[in-house]
């Protein structure tokens, strides 16, 4: 019933079913950034866009390796 406290503030995934994506996403908030980062880059066929909040507020982005950046 309580929330996470890690940095992990947003997760967009990609994969090639909608609710495929957005359980994944919901698995990823839960991780935090580096587990999620890593989870998504041994998945075939998922890419992730992940947004995270720094200690002084800054944001952090993290891209999984086959990301489309185009």
């Amino acid at each position: 019933g309580y929330p996470v406290k890690h940095e992990l503030v947003s997760a967009t995934v990609l994969s090639d079913f909608t609710y495929t994506s957005d359980a994944i996403a919901t698995a990823l908030i839960v991780m935090g950034h580096k587990k999620a980062l890593d989870w998504t880059n041994s998945i075939d066929g998922v890419e992730c866009y992940l947004i995270s909040r720094g200690p002084l507020g800054e944001y952090k982005i993290g891209i999984s390796n086959n990301f489309p950046t185009n």
